[in-house]
């Protein structure tokens, strides 16, 4: 009975936080592609930065705010003692930490919902419905399949977060097992107990994938159609919804955490004491991104067009909490095939790609929908098979390749629960020395120090692999089709 309240309390706090997510992140993607702003591609992708803050760094902010005399005690002075910090370690607040730290992706996911919908039907509707009308009667239908999507891997990260409601003292599943784990050394208890949040997490995501499969979902890919666009500029209130949550989501936590971070000199101090842990966790979240975009190429690629192949099984290891990947890889490097990675950082690399090789898919398919039929078949006629692959089809692949990796850095570098438990000492990633020291450390300018330099780190290396994997396509060649 004990273990089903809170698989029903974790199922309804991964609800209301996904509930939120796109309340935050769906009006602002309505708002941005609604309208016509200046430098749209710029501010699209300046959308996507918050996804470089783990969700638990919205705790140290959230913190910072709940300070006696902060900014929550001056806003709701009912709700807290004087002289008290304000009460923050609920559930409500849990739902707040995730929904607003998850927001980016359900923009993401709108935003593209909205791009993929064909211009034609919009301006066909246009001239007969108003606004309102176009905007519920055909973008939403149509963009419905991307947001489905979206949502399953948005519940999925919430249902599996471990991180923010263990500091914000929830008793979630994953916390369950997590804490089960650490303090009765029981990983077949932990299990047992992870089974239900699994079964409930893979059913809600590949349902999700799924039903927006069958109804011909894809990212970016449009094939002979002219995409979406908006007919009127910019006005004041979509210039105040966009840039609201983007301060929310973006600009207040770097701030606060500038502001916690205090001094220069902490800067210099945390650097000396701390900048090896900062390129381990770079260097494993960048290792993870290759892996999983290889993985995706060759999953996807060898069979696409001759007869696209069933990659929803794949999305099962991200519905696999990290927790029990990370206890599968211990006992696998123990005694079985997996020894050789044992006590080496390349663990922590094999559960990065694991775990996320099924989003570089998803982002992979997108883009190949999107490239044209004819080049991809006439590739064939180009040998031998090596030159045909790396001078023509990989070229062709190659921004999906790229953008696959990129996602699959910025969720490897944040990833917690299997960074804890597979960490090498004297090899863990920052992560791990942040998340430790939001647990132990009361003070926070070195954790606020660390926060930036992590982001600052994931931020190069995600674009060092996209840079790098785009690079590929300025050595196509092109194919002469005889007149």
């Amino acid at each position: 009975p004990g273990a089903g309240a809170v698989l029903g309390r974790t199922a309804l706090l991964a609800l209301c936080s996904s509930c939120l997510s796109f309340l935050l992140g769906g009006a602002s993607a309505f708002a941005f592609e609604s309208r016509i702003f200046p430098a749209a591609g710029l501010l699209r992708a300046g959308a996507l930065l918050p996804l470089v803050l783990p969700p638990f760094f919205h705790v140290a902010v959230l913190e910072l705010l709940a300070r006696p005399g902060g900014v929550l005690a001056w806003l709701f002075p009912f709700a807290c003692e004087p002289q008290q910090p304000f009460p923050i370690r609920s559930f409500a607040f849990a739902v707040w930490v995730l929904g607003l730290s998850h927001s980016p992706a359900a923009f993401f996911f709108v935003s593209e919902g909205i791009r993929s919908v064909p211009r034609e039907l919009v301006d066909a509707a246009r001239s007969t419905q108003a606004p309102l009308g176009v905007a519920l009667r055909v973008i939403l239908p149509l963009s419905l399949p991307s947001v489905m999507a979206g949502a399953g891997i948005v519940f999925t990260s919430a249902l599996l977060s471990y991180e923010v409601p263990r500091l914000l003292d929830v008793t979630t599943s994953m916390v369950a097992v997590q804490v089960g784990y650490g303090a009765l050394e029981d990983p077949g208890l932990s299990f047992a107990a992870a089974a239900p949040l699994f079964v409930l997490s893979a059913i809600v995501l590949v349902g999700s994938e799924a039903w927006a499969r069958s109804r011909a979902f894809a990212l970016a890919g449009r094939e002979d159609r002219e995409p979406y666009a908006p007919a009127r500029r910019a006005g004041p209130l979509a210039w105040v919804v966009f840039g609201a949550w983007w301060l929310l989501v973006l600009v207040l936590p770097v701030a606060a955490l500038g502001w916690l971070a205090g001094g220069a000199r902490v800067f210099w101090r945390v650097l000396l004491t701390d900048g090896e842990k900062v390129l381990w966790g770079a260097g494993t979240a960048g290792l993870a991104g290759l892996a999983a975009c290889l993985a995706a190429a060759g999953v996807l690629l060898p069979a696409w067009r001759a007869g696209r192949p069933r990659v929803l099984f794949l999305w099962l290891a991200f519905a696999l909490p990290g927790a029990l990947l990370g206890y599968a890889l211990i006992r696998l490097s123990q005694w079985g095939p997996l020894t050789v990675l044992y006590g080496t950082p390349f663990l922590l690399v094999l559960a990065g790609a694991l775990r996320f090789t099924s989003v570089a898919v998803l982002v992979l398919e997108a883009h190949m929908r999107s490239v044209p039929r004819d080049e991809w078949d006439a590739s064939s006629l180009v040998s031998p098979a090596p030159r045909r692959w790396l001078r023509l089809r990989l070229p062709l692949a190659a921004p999906g390749l790229a953008a696959g990796a990129l996602a699959a850095v910025l969720l490897a570098a944040g990833e917690v629960s299997a960074a804890v438990l597979l960490a090498s000492p004297g090899q863990e990633p920052v992560i791990v020395r942040i998340y430790n020291l939001l647990h132990y450390e009361p003070e926070r300018s070195v954790l606020a120090a660390l926060c930036l330099y992590h982001a600052a780190a994931t931020v190069a290396m995600a674009a060092a692999v996209y840079g790098g994997l785009r690079l590929l396509g300025g050595r196509r060649i092109r194919i002469e089709h005889p007149d």
